[in-house]
């Protein structure tokens, strides 16, 4: 089944593909709005949704852009659903290692975690970056450079970690634009 994409959907593909054909720097990316498609206009996003950013991950894909836009807009889809009432952020990672931060919500977003940032807002304009860890062998994309982790957690959902509770290190993998980390708790 596929989704009708509108001549709109259809001109912000032809305008990633440009942009990236020219320039993949996360803060090219991020000035173009490109980091907020999907997030709400109060913390620094398009207010779009899933659909307009899966047309500009496709598009990135087709020029093969490395860095952390993947990661980082999976993290702030995930924040963004919680805060919406999807399943909340928290609980424990890594067999038993406390997660040391509380439950994220709305006001967490906005700024009452991580040293005050508003995380949407960090992560829409590029002075955020994240990876997202995937499955208990702790693998990462974007991890070498990224400040926020989002890891699964035994209830199913995910906790956010900030670069001061993980350490990253390098792993071998297929993908020769994107580097890989295997991520551990500290």
């Amino acid at each position: 089944m596929g989704i009708g994409l509108t001549e709109e959907h259809q001109a912000l593909a032809a305008s990633v593909r440009g942009l990236a054909g020219r320039t993949v720097e996360h803060r090219a990316l991020a000035a173009q709005g490109l980091l907020g498609l999907h997030l709400p206009e109060e913390h620094g996003g398009q207010g779009f949704g899933l659909v307009e950013l899966c047309v500009a991950l496709e598009a990135l894909g087709e020029q093969r852009a490395p860095g952390p836009y993947l990661p980082t807009a999976l993290t702030s889809a995930t924040l963004t659903r919680s805060a919406l009432g999807g399943p909340a952020l928290g609980g424990s990672v890594f067999g038993g290692s406390a997660f040391s931060g509380s439950a994220l919500g709305g006001s967490a977003l906005g700024g009452s975690a991580f040293g005050g940032k508003d995380l949407l807002g960090g992560l829409a304009d590029g002075t955020l970056t994240a990876a997202v860890v995937l499955g208990d062998g702790g693998l990462a994309l974007g991890a070498a450079g990224a400040d926020l982790f989002l890891v699964p957690v035994a209830d199913g959902g995910w906790a956010l970690l900030d670069r001061s509770n993980v350490t990253a290190e390098p792993a071998e993998g297929i993908d020769l634009d994107r580097a890989l980390c295997t991520v551990t708790a500290v």
